[in-house]
């Protein structure tokens, strides 16, 4: 079947998900177009332009999903290049099936560069419609109220909207050396086979009984992935160190990574005062002046929300009213830290020790100076670059029962087989030992209400006889 005046229309498609952008390719060239190409990452789609440019290319149909980096949605970098992509290819359409609701800022940026092709999540969506909105793009009135951004979504550092990337062409001369020519905002002059193509004014909407033959679902996001047993609710794990240097931080950072990858929504707060998140955040965006400040509060990397130690009690607290799966707490030093009882009230209890012969002594000190607290059976004691002759040592000499030996992770921002391990079994002991307890629960109401129903028939005995 063929339609918008019979003719066949090129388009590439863009998205991560493999199964929708192969149904979608299979309807698109069912109803007659042709799809030149599917792009997965944001990163190959300028280089998918620039092969397909003598075509020439009509439009692209690209899922917010690009933006995704491991457990990272990088949605402003997905708009910066968007609006590159309409500099310098601007005779080309996009439409974009979004899975964020309406007040995202993301989709103000869209609108801002000229975005109109907007679909939000949805059961499922008309391939016949998208093909339509490439010929006859939606007007600005239809979409002017996604204009309407939602103040506590957290967006850009500096909110100045979106900005055009750096692409860098390499071409091949006739004598077969490369010249790489660098293009920037103000030099970008691409010349476009597609220059004098025309857009009508009116968007033609197309009536046809088979229609409903071409309706795909809908490109969900990515089912969430949490660990077994999951506690219901907002986990709070707190992270204390017996002494500074210790890699506190350290392995909060590894654990708040983990439990990401996992599928969770985290937030990692600085409970310290060693301001070590601003050095994280500055290392992170490429600046190497540790006297600058990026004026922020909070940051997000690989999908983990961190939040400075600028943040104060009620902002903890406000934390667990968000939508958080685990909210981890970074509390340095445990003589140097403010929020010692905010451990104390954690659902999961983690002290980082040293195995070092010399240190253990810390190790010793921080217990004893906490040894009225009631709940230190929650505590998993963690020792960094330990062998499991000192673990049994420390499990002896303290009388503990969650001692756990650190592997060496360099990289915290990176998986370890290992650690990823040690983590799960940390947070599914504890997830179990919080079932067991709403089971006790749960058969102690049991028994009182048996009681307090065997006390109420034997009164009204009592009162007729």
């Amino acid at each position: 079947m063929q339609n918008n005046n019979d003719k066949t229309l090129h388009i590439l498609i863009a998205s991560q998900n493999p199964e929708f952008a192969n149904s979608l390719k299979l309807n698109v060239e069912k109803l007659g177009h042709k799809v030149v190409e599917t792009v997965m990452l944001s990163d190959h789609l300028f280089e998918a332009l620039e092969n397909n440019k003598d075509l020439p290319l009509d439009g692209i149909i690209m899922t917010s999903d690009l933006a995704q980096r491991g457990s990272d949605k990088r949605l402003d970098v997905l708009s910066d290049t968007l609006l590159t992509v309409r500099n310098e290819y601007s005779s080309i359409a996009i439409t974009i099936l979004s899975n964020e609701s309406a007040g995202h800022p993301f989709l103000f940026e869209l609108i801002s560069c000229g975005i109109y092709n907007i679909f939000l999540q949805q059961s499922s969506i008309n391939v016949q419609e998208l093909i339509n909105s490439l010929v006859t793009p939606k007007n600005f009135q239809e979409v002017s109220h996604y204009r309407e951004v939602n103040e506590s979504i957290r967006w850009r550092k500096i909110n100045r909207g979106a900005n055009e990337v750096l692409i860098k062409r390499v071409e091949q001369t006739v004598n077969g050396t490369e010249t790489q020519k660098t293009t920037s905002e103000s030099t970008i002059q691409l010349e476009n086979n597609t220059a004098n193509k025309t857009v009508p004014s009116k968007r033609n909407l197309v009536i046809d009984d088979d229609i409903e033959n071409f309706e795909i679902a809908f490109p969900a996001a990515k089912e969430r992935i949490v660990i077994k047993n999951k506690i219901i609710g907002t986990v709070v794990i707190g992270v204390v160190g017996v002494i500074s240097g210790i890699g506190t931080t350290h392995s909060a950072i590894s654990l708040s990574g983990f439990l990401s990858r996992k599928g969770n929504r985290v937030a990692l707060v600085e409970c310290n005062r060693s301001e070590d998140f601003d050095y994280i955040e500055l290392t992170y965006e490429g600046i190497k002046d540790g006297n600058y400040s990026l004026q922020t509060s909070s940051f997000q990397i690989d999908g983990v929300d961190y939040f400075k130690s600028t943040h104060m009690q009620e902002d903890i607290v406000s934390l667990l009213s968000q939508d958080y799966n685990f909210v981890v707490l970074d509390l340095g030093n445990y003589r140097d830290t403010s929020y010692f009882e905010e451990f104390l009230r954690a659902d999961i209890q983690i002290v980082v020790g040293s195995g070092i012969e010399y240190k253990l002594r810390h190790l010793k000190d921080f217990f004893l100076e906490n040894e009225h607290v009631d709940n230190s059976f929650k505590w998993n004691v963690f020792l960094p670059l330990t062998d499991n002759q000192t673990k049994n040592d420390v499990t002896n000499d303290l009388s503990l029962e969650k001692v756990h030996v650190i592997p060496q992770h360099i990289d915290p921002f990176k998986s370890r087989k290992e650690l990823d391990l040690i983590f799960e079994e940390v947070i599914e002991a504890t997830s179990d030992q919080n079932l067991a307890l709403k089971s006790k629960h749960k058969r102690t109401l049991i028994a009182l209400g048996i009681c307090i129903i065997v006390t109420i028939v034997l009164l009204i005995k009592m009162i007729y006889s």
